[in-house]
């Protein structure tokens, strides 16, 4: 884990300080869990392995509560899953 945390203090200067935007864009038809391996893969350096990857995203789901809903699709705003 802590060489992700190394990896965000490395492009801190594309944050702002301890908050880091994020605009990524999920497809409705997938779930939390499968929302934040995509996003995982996509953000996090590629010398990171996908078992420290995999880990992070069980660790979000913890930290978050979210494992309840892990297998729940995202969803279309107001029209169907976690977003109506």
């Amino acid at each position: 884990m802590e060489e992700l945390f190394e990896d965000l203090k490395a492009n801190e200067s594309i944050g702002t300080g301890d908050i880091y935007e994020q605009i990524d864009v999920h497809s409705s038809q997938i779930t939390v869990e499968e929302s934040l391996f995509f996003s995982a893969w996509l953000c996090l350096s590629p010398e990171i392995d996908s078992k420290t990857k995999a880990q992070s995203v069980n660790e979000v789901l913890e930290t978050t509560e979210l494992n309840s809903i892990m297998d729940s699709l995202v969803g279309i705003p107001g029209v169907s899953g976690l977003s109506t």
